[in-house]
């Protein structure tokens, strides 16, 4: 069975792929519209997507270092914000 630290590294890989696809729907929205507030959610979106990468990258070097302890809270707040992603992403849809 697979531990904490995979739980986590999996919820935040599932991260970035909807802060990708936020990116591509915001990035069609920019291209369209041109306007200041369509590019300042293009660059909210891509800052979500650095900080998903980055987080998935953390997860997977802690894992080698840090035990079940530590991969807990960070599971827990990855889980939090893969809900407050999925929010943004279904609400962009729209």
């Amino acid at each position: 069975m697979p531990g904490v630290w995979f739980w986590a590294i999996l919820v935040s890989s599932i991260s970035v792929a909807i802060s990708l696809a936020i990116f591509l729907i915001y990035l069609v929205s920019f291209r369209r519209l041109k306007t200041k507030f369509s590019f300042a959610l293009l660059l909210l979106s891509s800052a979500f997507f650095i900080q998903s990468c980055f987080t998935v990258y953390s997860y997977a070097s802690f894992s080698l270092r840090f035990g079940a302890q530590l991969a807990t809270p960070l599971l827990i707040l990855s889980a939090i914000e893969l809900l407050g992603l999925s929010t943004l992403l279904w609400i962009a849809k729209q």
